[in-house]
């Protein structure tokens, strides 16, 4: 068998590209996850002051996003793939698919454990770390590098499995965590209504992607579709 050309090779690896993206981002179920697990994350301080406390609020939050989350697999296995096909990889690509559901399952624990020891921390009365340089700060430095963090986890996802949109989303993730907690800090509200806003945001653009999704891609009982990137 001859070797491919170079013109070859590009033209499968953006095929493999764009039925990469047709696959996991362009129906917008993740980005509906993503942003119902921030909402749901932005009520536990309310929560944890109105009576299911800690680490009661959290076990119920990471519960229903965990039945969410359940929720999108299932939509993409029986509403997305009959639409689509059944699409088979290259390695390459099946290694970022991995990296996917890796970085949605960390995103998923670290989450669990920032907010875990965040309210642990107002539960006991103790910040987990308090800025001592000499600055008025008006919220724990700790809640900044937890918004710089959120940023920083949500980008390398996006990096690492083509999903632009995530630089995005971890922008505003950040930045309503980090102002919600100034915002607690100023008035006393537990409620990171600054946070629920944010998350709001993917999921009105998730929505949107997966009604387009469902208008432009009806349910076909086409053959496996193979895209490995290689001849």
């Amino acid at each position: 068998m001859s070797q491919p050309t170079k013109v070859q090779l590009i033209s499968l690896q953006a095929a493999e590209r764009r039925a990469f993206r047709l696959s996991t981002s362009q129906d917008g179920l993740y980005d509906i996850f993503f942003g119902v697990l921030i909402i749901l994350l932005s009520f536990n301080p309310w929560l944890d002051e109105n009576g299911l406390r800690t680490p009661w609020n959290v076990i119920l939050t990471e519960g229903l996003a965990f039945l969410i989350l359940l929720g999108v697999l299932l939509a993409k296995k029986f509403v997305v793939a009959p639409r689509i096909g059944q699409v088979r990889y290259g390695h390459e690509r099946k290694r970022r698919m991995k990296r996917l559901a890796m970085g949605m399952l960390i995103t998923f624990l670290m989450t669990v454990v920032l907010f875990g020891m965040t309210l642990r921390a107002i539960y006991f009365g103790e910040p987990i770390f308090k800025g001592s340089i000499g600055w008025d700060l008006p919220f724990d430095l700790v809640h900044t590098a937890a918004g710089i963090f959120i940023f920083g986890l949500f980008s390398v996802i996006g990096y690492m499995n083509d999903y632009a949109r995530l630089y995005f989303y971890g922008f505003l993730f950040g930045l309503g965590y980090v102002v919600s907690t100034a915002l607690e800090d100023i008035t006393g509200n537990p409620f990171y209504w600054p946070w629920t806003l944010a998350g709001l945001v993917p999921v009105i653009v998730g929505l949107v992607l997966f009604l387009r999704f469902l208008r432009d891609y009806p349910q076909t009982s086409e053959p496996v579709l193979e895209v490995n990137g290689e001849v």
